[in-house]
């Protein structure tokens, strides 16, 4: 029975590496970055085409589906927050090589200059990547903050 375990978690472990390649990850942090340097930046369209012509944005406040309905709202929100900047902290990345898609999980904030103070989200989030064409490109992304400090925008 012990000989059926291990090979059972050998052959799992296995299948787990199968599915992940650091190209692949390194390839999807490098497009995080650029995500967020866009977002830093309020670069609509370069959001735009960093993500799938189909994606889905959701957010408890907002949700948005296809590329061109998050250019128009990621341009007002830079028009009704000017300083607002995010920023994701990837903490795992998992790759399914053969079906050309990839889950990212980790956290991320969000700050901007209310009328009555700074602002700052922090929270989870979870986001699916398709391979398009050999290019890594954001498909989905939820988040969910978990603490807003700084002004009345918090109550």
């Amino acid at each position: 029975m012990r000989l059926i375990t291990l090979l059972l978690v050998v052959g799992a472990t296995s299948a787990f590496w199968q599915t992940t390649t650091s190209s692949s990850g390194d390839q999807i942090r490098s497009v995080r970055q650029e995500i967020d340097h866009a977002f830093q930046r309020h670069d609509t369209r370069q959001l735009a085409n960093l993500v799938t012509a189909d994606c889905h944005f959701t957010a408890p406040s907002v949700h948005t589906d296809g590329a061109d309905a998050m250019e128009r709202s990621h341009a007002s929100l830079f028009t009704s927050r000017p300083d607002v900047i995010l920023t994701h902290h990837a903490n795992r990345i998992v790759v399914n090589e053969d079906w050309n898609l990839a889950s990212e999980q980790g956290d991320w904030i969000e700050r901007w200059t209310d009328k009555d103070g700074v602002t700052e989200l922090r929270g989870t989030y979870l986001t699916m990547w398709k391979r398009d064409g050999g290019h890594w490109r954001e498909h989905s992304e939820t988040i969910v903050p978990e603490t807003c400090t700084g002004s009345s925008y918090c109550r």
